[in-house]
């Protein structure tokens, strides 16, 4: 019996097709980028001529970087977790989040284009002969090259990247999902179970949040619960998840309470014209659940309508020191570093962890209508954190003015900032608005130790796990605001 339960645990056939297929998909990734590195620029001996050889080191240096890590995935090692965490991690901040390698590209060819200006520069005729230069006729061919480059990239190893980083990502997350069957499919204890639940639910997110970067323009046009059913299916997982105090019904809950942050059904408004979900919050009054689907509509909308995308204004070329004059970076849009923007958005994924739970609950239990004196403290505690909401819509859109933008010369970088008084509201709003729903947690499992109804205990258990994962959240935002330094 127990043999042919271990053969029902998941598809093995699935794993075997997903490492075989991204085993191909590697050896022509490995193969392209042997050819990409097939560029160079030895001639020429003016001090430009050096800087160029140095930026296009660096370009040899990064696609050496993504060889190594394609070809660090190993079809022998039958998917082992590290390596492919290893290449995840990798390729996600430094091809997904912003392309390394087209950056350096990039360089070179603003020093080409910097160097090409020099040549065309028109001064006074007296001046002109004078400092007139020859044209760098070496430097023809690798602009050429860099565009063909740039071409291949973006038609060719830029999808196949994306499709060998897909497979990583449905390959990790099948091992994780087996692992979690392995561990406790047997288990019957009520807090074994909840611990597996919101596992599931962790990987479940995880997947679809590197999905959304794989395959972005894509990911809205479909159902994420239906996705993600799909897709347990395929992988043999539907049956060993429902085998033990889930059935498929539940199952398919905890799928949607998963993914119920991704699934937006709102339609695209310009920032700051959602008055009606706005007033409808005020309406609310002590109507939990009402007060709690409109938060989720107010995330959604928020999440969906209030970033503005790269390129909709035109930077200020304003000088630096008057840029900077009482004003804060509040974002580099491609950069690695930590910002005010990115511990924001870090935060609204909390929230919406938070207020999916708290939906969730109030769907499941009728007892909040007759006890819902125990809610009070978690929906107080939101009241700040829908006050941050506005204040972070108020900062993407002033950060938005061409006026609080500043765009670099040589690197086109572009840096967003907003006043200091404002960066210290929303720095001030995040601190007291997270504490205030980890205390609100504490306080509300305290008044259930002093109240028994029934499931008070279980709901006591799931509190004690949300807690723990909104502390790690906690942590993680407490860390983001020292690096910022506000």
């Amino acid at each position: 019996m127990a043999v042919r339960y271990q053969k029902n645990l998941y598809n093995p056939s699935y794993l075997q097709m997903m490492l075989r297929d991204t085993d191909n998909k590697k050896h022509l990734l490995v193969r392209e980028m042997s050819e990409l590195k097939n560029i160079s620029y030895e001639r020429g001996s003016r001090e430009s001529d050096y800087f160029i050889r140095k930026l296009l080191h660096d370009v040899r240096e990064t696609i050496q970087q993504y060889h190594d890590m394609i070809k660090y995935f190993t079809i022998g090692m039958n998917g082992d977790v590290r390596v492919l965490e290893d290449i995840k991690f990798f390729f996600e901040k430094y091809y997904l989040d912003s392309s390394i390698l087209l950056s350096c590209i990039n360089l070179v060819k603003t020093e080409i284009i910097q160097h090409e200006n020099i040549n065309n520069d028109k001064k006074p005729a007296p001046l002109r002969a004078s400092h007139k230069r020859k044209r760098n006729t070496f430097l023809v061919p690798l602009k050429k090259r860099l565009y063909q480059i740039e071409s291949h990239i973006h038609y060719f190893i830029d999808p196949l990247l994306r499709d060998f980083l897909n497979n990583i990502n449905t390959i990790l997350f099948f091992l994780n999902i087996k692992k979690i069957l392995e561990e406790t499919n047997r288990s019957t204890d009520r807090l074994e179970v909840d611990s597996r639940i919101l596992k599931l639910k962790t990987h479940i997110s995880n997947f679809l949040w590197l999905y959304k970067k794989i395959y972005p323009e894509s990911f809205y046009t479909i159902n994420t619960t239906t996705f993600m059913m799909d897709t347990l299916g395929s992988m043999g997982f539907i049956h060993p998840l429902t085998s033990q105090n889930i059935n498929i019904n539940q199952l398919h809950d905890i799928v949607e309470d998963a993914t119920i942050s991704f699934n937006i059904k709102s339609t695209p408004v310009k920032p700051g014209e959602s008055p009606d979900v706005k007033k409808e919050l005020k309406e609310a009054g002590d109507n939990y659940m009402l007060y709690i689907t409109k938060f989720i509509e107010l995330l959604e909308w928020f999440n969906y309508n209030s970033i503005l995308s790269p390129g909709q204004v035109k930077p200020s070329k304003c000088p630096m020191k008057v840029l900077m004059q009482k004003r804060f970076l509040f974002h580099i849009p491609g950069s690695f570093k930590i910002s005010l923007k990115v511990v924001s958005d870090y935060y609204i994924n909390s929230l919406i962890s938070i207020i999916s739970w708290l939906q969730r609950e109030f769907k499941k239990e009728k007892s909040y209508i007759s006890n819902s004196s125990k809610w009070k403290p978690m929906i107080d505690s939101l009241k700040l954190a829908e006050n941050f909401i506005y204040v972070y819509e108020e900062a993407i859109i002033e950060s938005s003015k061409p006026q609080n933008q500043l765009e670099c010369v040589l690197t086109g970088v572009v840096r967003h900032y907003i006043s200091l008084q404002h960066a210290r509201h929303l720095a001030n709003l995040i601190h007291m608005s997270n504490d205030a729903i980890y205390d609100a947690l504490s306080i509300t499992s305290i008044m259930l130790n002093k109240q028994t109804f029934r499931g008070s205990s279980s709901l006591r258990r799931r509190i004690h796990i949300v807690r723990d994962s909104f502390d790690n959240a906690t942590q993680r935002i407490r860390e983001g605001m020292y690096c910022i330094k506000l």
